[in-house]
């Protein structure tokens, strides 16, 4: 039975999964720009979302069309 309050988004099966560890200050500003951002947004997810928002500024990923 699958839970039903699971959060982020659903397994693509796509991708390399990427392990990380955050320090508590970090950790803490990760969850402060998902409380201003999208409080229903899970840590995986707001680690995408700001690192794609990162390379694009950098200019090391070309935004989606």
């Amino acid at each position: 039975m699958v839970p039903l309050n699971k959060r982020g988004r659903p397994p693509s099966g796509k991708g390399t999964q990427v392990q990380v560890r955050l320090q508590p200050d970090l950790l803490a500003a990760l969850d402060r720009f998902i409380a201003e951002t999208k409080p229903e947004t899970s840590r995986p997810e707001a680690l995408r979302i700001a690192f794609k928002d990162w390379a694009i500024a950098n200019g090391y990923h070309l935004p989606d069309a």
